[in-house]
């Protein structure tokens, strides 16, 4: 997570989003570029610049390399991952939701999308809204405790090399391999990473079936305070099915958890 893109619409969540940017620096957190998607022919906003350009400077003034990207465009999610495809960035951060009137940026669908087609990293990080309206982070330590979801043996294709790479980066302790269609897990971090195949051998993954596995994600979830799931790209497909309700979408909606998807194909 040296280089990211962070999109917003200047949503509270947005803001709190860009004040907790130091969690991501025990990564080698280096450049962030903030980028805000425009309807074609909206009104020029001066409060909305300056808005930008504050951000901006708050994070050169936090120490990152940092700059500003106003696009257009009818979708944001398609924006977003253009603006990815065309940058060096290795990850996409988003807030959970968002309510921004002019552009709807992070609204459910639009998250989801990103989530499900981005080439590289998608990490959605949890805010909650309370009883009286008031907005917080779900877990103020996001990498206090993590799950880690594994895929099939044969669907790996590096997900593991890239897990055993961000514990390492990060230091990161206290978390849990899980095979989520066995419920089968193991205690692990960045002192004690092991090789894929052994992780996959001792956990049973060979072969299991993908549709078995958010059943096996949300019961584990439920019996911990995971602040963090970590999921391989090849089980985006089922949030496919997050509008109708699926046990997926029930991860991504109903969990407190922030999410972070790491490609493995």
């Amino acid at each position: 997570m040296q280089e990211v893109i962070v999109p917003t619409d200047l949503s509270r969540q947005s803001r709190m989003l860009l004040d907790s940017m130091n969690e991501f620096a025990r990564f080698g957190l280096k450049k962030v570029t903030l980028l805000y998607v425009e309807m074609p022919g909206a009104p020029q906003n001066d409060f909305m610049r300056r808005s930008l350009q504050s951000s901006v400077s708050k994070l050169l003034a936090d120490g990152y390399e940092a700059e500003l990207r106003v696009v257009q465009g009818r979708n944001p999610a398609d924006e977003i991952l253009k603006a990815s495809a065309q940058s060096s960035a290795d990850t996409i951060i988003l807030p959970s939701s968002g309510k921004g009137k002019a552009t709807r940026l992070l609204v459910g669908s639009n998250s989801l999308d990103v989530m499900r087609r981005a080439e590289t990293k998608v990490f959605l990080k949890r805010f909650l809204k309370g009883p009286g309206g008031g907005i917080s982070e779900a877990c103020t330590l996001t990498f206090k405790r993590i799950l880690v979801a594994l895929p099939p043996k044969e669907h790996d294709k590096g997900f593991m090399e890239k897990v055993n790479d961000l514990l390492g980066k990060g230091s990161l302790d206290n978390i849990l391999l899980l095979n989520p269609a066995s419920g089968k897990s193991m205690e692990y971090g960045h002192d004690r990473l092991q090789a894929t195949e052994a992780v996959h051998d001792a956990l049973g993954t060979e072969g299991y079936a993908l549709s078995n596995i958010p059943k096996g994600i949300l019961e584990t979830m439920r019996s911990d305070a995971f602040c963090l799931l970590v999921l391989p790209g090849c089980l985006r497909e089922p949030l496919r099915g997050v509008l109708r309700g699926s046990p997926m979408g029930q991860i991504v909606h109903d969990s407190k958890a922030s999410i972070l998807i790491i490609p493995n194909q």
